[in-house]
């Protein structure tokens, strides 16, 4: 498993990709050297929060912050 991690306070928007350095496919007849590994976020926001989602979402937040 590898963890991917974005700077604090970066913002992952829709579309966005991250690059990854050294975790991708292995080059062909050198498979001990790897390429890198791109991520493109496909974030999709829901249209609208019940007030349990909007709870939750708030407390993930603010459990960010601290």
């Amino acid at each position: 498993m590898v963890r991917i991690q974005s700077a604090a306070g970066q913002i992952i928007e829709p579309d966005s990709t991250m690059t990854a350095s050294g975790l991708g496919m292995p080059f062909h007849k050198r498979s001990f050297v790897f390429g890198n590994l791109f991520i493109k976020f496909d974030v999709k926001f829901p249209k609208a929060l019940d007030k349990a989602s909007m709870t939750a979402v708030t407390d993930a937040l603010s459990m960010q912050q601290q």
